[in-house]
């Protein structure tokens, strides 16, 4: 029950990025709302969203060896 509470209401944003590298800019940002037992078009949708709002459009399908550290900062900041 806790650790559904933190999943749904609690966002950890790590000093290190934490990206996993063998997912794009917009996977790494989806995988927790997938955990989450969200529905899966939603949590791409709002994915998609926020990359978009952080300026990464261009970057949706890029893992982060491709992408500068700021985008990847700007990445990780999505995922909670």
């Amino acid at each position: 029950m806790l650790a559904r509470f933190r999943n749904r209401h609690i966002g950890f944003i790590f000093q290190f990025h934490n990206l996993l590298p063998e997912f794009t800019a917009l996977e790494n940002v989806c995988i927790p709302g997938y955990l989450g037992d969200t529905d899966p078009q939603q949590v791409k949708s709002r994915a998609t969203e926020l990359l978009v709002m952080l300026g990464l459009q261009d970057r949706l399908n890029h893992p982060p060896s491709r992408m500068s550290g700021g985008e990847q900062q700007r990445t990780s900041v999505a995922r909670p």
